[in-house]
């Protein structure tokens, strides 16, 4: 899900370092993945620490959709 936002955010003519806020959605979210789901996140975003909310659901628009990734870029 992080890889697909960098694409995204790069189509849009931003960078990662342009991203301000994140809110993700984990189906069945435990807080023993969190460690996991970090690791993931900062596999993409590296030392880049926008504000970022983690919110746990019990699906999401299509079944097989385990993390879905919602960014906020401001570029000038």
């Amino acid at each position: 899900a992080f890889a697909n936002m960098r694409t995204a955010i790069e189509a849009a003519g931003a960078a990662i370092d342009d991203v301000t806020k994140i809110t993700w959605y984990v189906v069945g979210y435990r807080p023993e993945w969190l460690p996991e789901l970090a690791a993931a996140r900062t596999e993409v975003l590296g030392g880049h620490t926008p504000a970022s909310t983690l919110v746990g659901v019990s699906a999401l628009a299509q079944s097989h959709f385990l993390v879905e990734v919602e960014a906020v870029a401001v570029i000038n």
